[in-house]
């Protein structure tokens, strides 16, 4: 079981428990979590969404907020599908 940090702009889709238990079915929202010294930041383009990606890189004094999953092994494969 791995436990797992979502950022609302960075992982939207993983937000919503309908859509994560799509391709991630043992998923479990644990809760709300707070990244504290990172920041969101959109550093390169991505071909297949045609546009920019997200993701949190460290940044003293800034916070993330987002939602913590649980998710079986199994599942690791599927996350950014």
């Amino acid at each position: 079981v791995h436990t797992f940090f979502f950022s609302p702009i960075k992982n939207l889709s993983n937000l919503n428990s309908k859509r994560i238990h799509v391709n991630n079915p043992s998923a479990k929202r644990k809760g709300v979590g707070l990244l504290k010294d990172y920041r969101l930041d959109f550093g390169r383009f991505s071909e297949r969404w045609k546009g920019a990606v997200a993701t949190v890189v460290p940044d003293k004094g800034e916070e993330v907020w987002g939602a913590i999953w649980e998710i079986d092994s199994k599942d690791m494969d599927n996350l950014d599908k």
